[in-house]
C-alpha cells in the first residue's frame, strides 16, 4: 500500500517527493518501493506510447522507449519482474499538465503478461513495442482511454466513422533530425473525399480490423460500403509513398467479405511509371482535381461516375 488514496489528484512532484523515482520517466521504480507507472492516454500517442483499457477488464501499458525497438530491460525489466522481486506497481494518469491521478495498484498476468506490436515511435517510425498487461487489485479510478485492445482468438471485422480532421503539427523528421510540419494531407484528403461521396449519396466508413492474436485494431483510411472500394490515403507521390499504400491495402483487404476493389488517394497525379505499378496489381490512383475526383483506374470506379473520369 502506498499513502496516496485511489482517486486523489496531485502534482506529479508531490507524488516523487511522498513515494520517490524518477519525475522524468514513464516508469519510475522507487527505492525499495513500489515502481510507479504513468499514463496519458489522450496524448502520449504523440510520444509514441499507446495505453488503454481492454474489453477483457485489463489495462494496456507501453513499455518505455519512445524512439525505436522497444527492449526487456531497465524499466520495462522492473516491470516484468515485479512480482519476483515483491514490488507493487501503482498507475497514475495524467488529467492536466502536471496533474496525475492516482488510478490504483495493478499486477501482470499471469499468462501472456506482455506482448509484442507494430506501432510508430515519436518520429512516426515503425517499430516494435513492449505492451504489459496489467489487472487491477482492488479498487481504481474509473476514467475513458482513446485507445481500446482486444486479446481475441478470432477475427474481428467492424465499421467506424472516417476520422476527423486533425490540425498540423510539428515532429522531427527522422533522416535530418530537423523539425518539418506535417500538413496531414492525408487526413485532408479523406474527409474531402468523404464529403464528395456522402453528397452523391454514397454510405462512406472506415474498417477497423482485429486480426486472430493481435492487440490493437487495424484502421482503413476509407471504406466506401456502396461502391465496395477500400481506399488508402498518401500526402505524397513519391515511389516510397505508393508502395507503402499497396502494402497496406493488400494487409486489409484480406480480411474483407466480399473482397473490395482498392484505389490509392493522393494529392496529385503521379508519374506514368508509378500509375502502371498500381494498375498491374489491379488497384486505382486518384486525385483531387477541382471539385471532383479523377482517377486512373484498371476496374470501372465509381457508380454513375462519382469518382471522376476513370482511365485519364
Amino acid at each position: 500500500m502506498i499513502s496516496i488514496p485511489v482517486g486523489k489528484q496531485l502534482s506529479r512532484r508531490e507524488v516523487h517527493q511522498q513515494l520517490g523515482g524518477n519525475s522524468q520517466s514513464g516508469i519510475a521504480p522507487t527505492k525499495g518501493g513500489p515502481i510507479l507507472l504513468f499514463t496519458d492516454p489522450e496524448g502520449g500517442e504523440e510520444n509514441g506510447y499507446e495505453d488503454g483499457w481492454g474489453l477483457d477488464g485489463l489495462f494496456y501499458y507501453s513499455g518505455e522507449g519512445q524512439t525505436g525497438d522497444q527492449v526487456m530491460k531497465r524499466g520495462n525489466r522492473a516491470v516484468l519482474t515485479h512480482a519476483k522481486s515483491g514490488r507493487p506497481l501503482h498507475l497514475f494518469r495524467t488529467v492536466k499538465p502536471t496533474i496525475v491521478e492516482h488510478v490504483g495498484e495493478f499486477v501482470l498476468t499471469e499468462v501472456g503478461p506482455w506482448r509484442e506490436v507494430d506501432a510508430l515511435d515519436r518520429n512516426k517510425e515503425l517499430r516494435k513495442m513492449i505492451i504489459f498487461r496489467l489487472r487491477p487489485l482492488g479498487e481504481t479510478a474509473p476514467f475513458s482511454s482513446k485507445t481500446s485492445f482486444e486479446d481475441s482468438p478470432e477475427l474481428r471485422v467492424e465499421y467506424a466513422p472516417l476520422e476527423q480532421h486533425k490540425t498540423p503539427s510539428s515532429t522531427i523528421n527522422p533522416a535530418t533530425k530537423e523539425p518539418y510540419v506535417a500538413q496531414r494531407r492525408e487526413s485532408e484528403l479523406v474527409q474531402r473525399l468523404g464529403a464528395y461521396l456522402e453528397a452523391a449519396g454514397h454510405e462512406v466508413l472506415r474498417n477497423r480490423i482485429i486480426p486472430a492474436g493481435e492487440l490493437s485494431a487495424l484502421r482503413t483510411d476509407l471504406f466506401d460500403k456502396t461502391d465496395n472500394v477500400l481506399v488508402e490515403a498518401k500526402g505524397s507521390v513519391t515511389r516510397d509513398a505508393i508502395r507503402m499504400a499497396i502494402g497496406q491495402l493488400l494487409d486489409y483487404r484480406r480480411f474483407l467479405t466480399p473482397s473490395p476493389d482498392c484505389a490509392i488517394l493522393l494529392p496529385e497525379q503521379p508519374r506514368k511509371d508509378l500509375l502502371d505499378l498500381c494498375a498491374a496489381i489491379h488497384i486505382a490512383a486518384m486525385w483531387p482535381e477541382g471539385n471532383a475526383f479523377v482517377a486512373k483506374s484498371p476496374f470501372p470506379l465509381g457508380s454513375e461516375g462519382t469518382y471522376g473520369s476513370a482511365g485519364v
